[in-house]
């Protein structure tokens, strides 16, 4: 059971916490309530033996026990031989963001990540008629909440302000809330799991990681005292022995972020009895990890962008902490070249204004250019003859910008097509995943598109983690831009799309995909970059379905005078005043109907935007494929002038090509594939 905390430390004056054993006029002895205010399980936890603490263990086994706590305050306060170079401690500067955080946390006022007031202000938590905490207060039902919050995500940034402020304010009230948070959530002694809980996986782990970077911020502090040290490491070592015995399943990014909290504990506390166990268990699960988490082409496993780019600055930080700690020999040597490929993931799936689509469970808000650019330069330090990355991660001010235009990553189901890498490119990216997993969406098939700073087609987003109609709604196929049958949803067992090609000849791209989205119809999409211009997709529904067989297309946001449907047309337009717009236009062998329904984009959890969508359809027979020819073409303007029209040269679907002829202001383009 973990031990109540000691907020505050009764009858000891300011020149007794400051004391020393060896300074003058030291006392000899601490008093009766001194020593009634030390915990005496730390010197459990510790290892008394461990070079340094000699003093420490002297004056415990002499029964003085708020001696040794001071003497291991004083150790602490002085150690050199342990650093952490994964936070900052000389010119600390705070952004404004992370200032507010601090400060708000001042009042209760507690960041949550993702989750904010109706005023879009850090929610206020109240307190109990104990005068505590109230820590069950629950202004937000998204079961994800509870486990932000547990996480105690608010505390780095006090600790960092403290850090560049010398603000007393800050560490009183870190050992405020964070001993009252311990002290109402003891180690359960039940071995029952609770995902969104106070010990979830996520939330202990996340709170060890960060508590062991809060100790080097606030050690200096003189409200740091030999009571609250004690404490502190208690709840360190019982927080993490928990972890041990409640691993999430391998291969998973929580167990990892079990595993790298482990670790980090003890790497930075070795003096705790236990930390060369934890040292070793946790490298162990990273090293074996790191090559198990990637799959072939880079991607981690659960094809979310936002979960890859977590893991591979979770195996960066553990790397740098044992190169700065003199440890990289408890990593295998094969370590840093299992994330070459990963870092190239992002730099060939982020927009050319360092953006990142809402595919999957990725949440756009979280991902700010200076985010990424942090992670991009991580890159560079692990690879620094990567002389693209350089360009990316120092805005082209160093290295060489990329030559390639096109990219598939054939293992995952990602895939690019792009004219450029500058600000004012044009790129589309097309997802076909080849795996089922709970952080991608059921979605294969759908494409998003960026033109000159403006997401033309941006992804749904997943709005909420918690299992329900809403999560599903954001997690179906008629929420992206792909094809359906009869409005049902692509399954799991059916999300096991195949590359099939992607080459350039001339000035032309073509990628070719196929999922079998339904059991008795196979979606095959090809898609064509034309003159590094315009896009047309042909798209085919193939087998022996039958019913109500769909293209959809969601909009980006926008008034109706900017967002224009063209529903005759079978298609719509944009019309923005800065002339940056597209025109959209179906075409089929077959009679259409097309139709407007309203969508959704979210981009943050528990938040999302109204926008346009409308759907293409066709009525399939038994036997028959259902065929369409989407043009997307850019136009300057708020008007489209294009005359635009597309049909089929290949008479019906062949299982090795298709060709069509798409003919724009009387100019024709033959275009067609063969598949070998």
């Amino acid at each position: 059971m973990l031990l109540a905390f000691i907020l505050v430390l009764p009858g000891c004056t300011e020149a007794e916490l400051a004391w020393s054993p060896n300074g003058p006029g030291s006392p000899i002895t601490g008093t009766e309530e001194q020593n009634k205010s030390i915990d005496k399980k730390v010197f459990e936890c510790l290892n008394l033996d461990y070079p340094g603490l000699e003093k420490v263990k002297a004056f415990h086994e002499s029964g003085e026990e708020f001696l040794a706590a001071q003497a291991l305050l004083d150790y602490y306060r002085l150690r050199q031989e342990v650093v952490n170079p994964l936070i900052s401690l000389i010119n600390v500067t705070v952004p404004s963001g992370e200032q507010k955080i601090a400060d708000d946390a001042l009042e209760y006022k507690f960041y949550i990540k993702n989750y904010t007031d109706e005023k879009g202000e850090s929610y206020k938590f109240p307190k109990n008629e104990k005068d505590s905490i109230d820590w069950s207060y629950q202004p937000n039902t998204d079961g994800e909440f509870r486990s932000q919050l547990y996480r105690l995500e608010w505390l780095p940034a006090q600790g960092k302000a403290y850090r560049a402020t010398g603000n007393e304010a800050y560490t009183k009230s870190w050992i405020e809330v964070y001993g009252d948070f311990m002290t109402q959530n003891p180690i359960p002694t039940s071995q029952e799991y609770d995902h969104y809980g106070t010990y979830g996986a996520l939330p202990v782990a996340q709170r060890v990681s960060n508590a062991t970077d809060l100790f080097f911020y606030f050690i200096q502090s003189p409200n740091f005292t030999p009571a609250w040290l004690s404490s502190f490491l208690i709840s360190l070592s019982e927080q993490v022995e928990y972890i041990k015995t409640h691993y999430y399943e391998a291969g998973n990014n929580i167990y990892i972020a079990q595993a790298f909290s482990i670790t980090k504990a003890g790497m930075l506390f070795p003096e705790l009895k236990n930390a060369t166990a934890w040292l070793k268990e946790g490298t162990d699960v990273l090293g074996k990890e790191v090559s198990a988490q990637f799959l072939e082409d880079g991607m981690q496993y659960e094809l979310d962008l936002s979960y890859h780019i977590g893991e591979v600055a979770t195996f960066y930080d553990a790397m740098i902490l044992a190169r700065a700690n003199h440890k990289e020999e408890l990593l295998p040597a094969s370590y840093i070249e299992s994330m070459r490929k990963g870092t190239e993931v992002l730099m060939n799936l982020m927009y050319p204004d360092y953006s990142l689509e809402a595919f999957n469970d990725t949440r756009p808000v979280s991902w700010t250019k200076n985010v990424i650019t942090k992670n991009l330069k991580k890159y560079v330090e692990m690879f620094p003859e990567n002389e693209q990355m350089k360009w990316l991660a120092y805005y082209g001010k160093q290295g060489s910008k990329p030559s390639h235009l096109t990219k598939a990553f054939t293992t995952s189901g990602y895939y690019v097509l792009r004219n450029g890498w500058d600000a004012s490119s044009t790129m589309l990216i097309h997802t076909n995943n080849s795996t089922a997993a709970w952080h991608n969406q059921g979605d294969n098939g759908t494409f998003a598109l960026y033109r000159n700073g403006r997401h033309f087609f941006p992804d749904s987003g997943c709005f909420t983690y918690n299992n329900g109609s809403t999560r599903e709604w954001f997690r179906s196929a008629k929420q992206h831009n792909t094809m359906t049958l009869n409005d049902k949803a692509i399954r799991d067992a059916n999300r096991n799309g195949k590359y099939l090609l992607l080459e350039t000849s001339g000035n032309r791209d073509v990628l070719v995909t196929e999922n079998q989205s339904y059991p008795d119809l196979k979606h095959r999409r090809a898609i064509f970059f034309v003159d590094k211009s315009f896009f047309v997709i042909v798209d085919e529904g193939i087998g022996t379905a039958t019913g109500k067989v769909s293209l959809n297309f969601h909009l980006c946001e926008g008034a109706d005078s900017e967002v224009v449907y063209d529903l005759t047309e079978n298609g719509a337009h944009t019309a923005f005043a800065d002339n940056n717009n597209m025109v959209y236009r179906t075409f089929s062998d077959s009679q259409l109907a097309t139709a407007g329904f309203n969508g959704k984009v979210s981009y943050n959890i528990d938040q999302a935007n109204d926008r346009k969508a409308y759907e293409v359809n066709l009525t399939k027979a038994t036997e028959t494929t259902a065929r369409f020819i989407t043009v997307l073409v850019p136009m300057n303007g708020t008007t489209p002038t294009q005359t635009i029209s597309a049909l089929f040269t290949d008479g019906e679907y062949h299982a090795n090509g298709a060709a069509v002829k798409v003919t724009i202001n009387g100019k024709e383009y033959p275009l067609s594939y063969t598949l070998n």
